[in-house]
């Protein structure tokens, strides 16, 4: 049986105000993320990170602009710390959030027993050699090829 924090919220109202992510993208570098990303933007979602995160970011993980949050922590304090990528909403703002962090594929099993069923999980796969073939393609951009 899976275990959860906190309540369960039971609509999109209650969502908000945990301060949680709306949908969670989880994929594979190169397949497509970026273009589900901007999807979401158009459906009025907003990218989680806001700067604030950066310093603590880059101390995690050497590189900032995604959560990336580690598979074991997808519970108990270190949900808690996920929450917290997430600008609090203030009586003149609320936003819908969104988290694109692509290493998060191999903690699927984590973040589903972990955070409520009305976060939208959305997994973004391809084939290995597309991927290849497109970093490949960003490579040569970036030196003018």
């Amino acid at each position: 049986m899976a275990a959860t924090v906190g309540p369960t919220p039971s609509s999109d109202a209650a969502l908000a105000e945990t301060h949680e992510t709306h949908a969670i993208i989880l994929g594979a570098g190169k397949c497509g993320t970026n273009a589900f990303a901007e999807a979401l933007r158009k459906l009025g979602l907003e990218e989680a990170h806001d700067g604030w995160a950066v310093k603590e970011e880059e101390e995690r993980q050497g590189f900032a602009g995604e959560v990336n949050w580690p598979c074991a922590q997808w519970e108990g304090d270190g949900l808690e710390k996920y929450k917290q990528h997430f600008p609090q909403p203030s009586p003149k703002h609320h936003f819908d959030y969104f988290d694109k962090s692509t290493m998060l594929m191999g903690c699927a099993w984590n973040i589903t027993h972990f955070v409520p069923p009305e976060v939208k999980l959305f997994a973004v796969v391809c084939d290995p050699m597309q991927a290849i073939w497109s970093r490949m393609n960003h490579r040569r951009s970036e030196i003018g090829v």
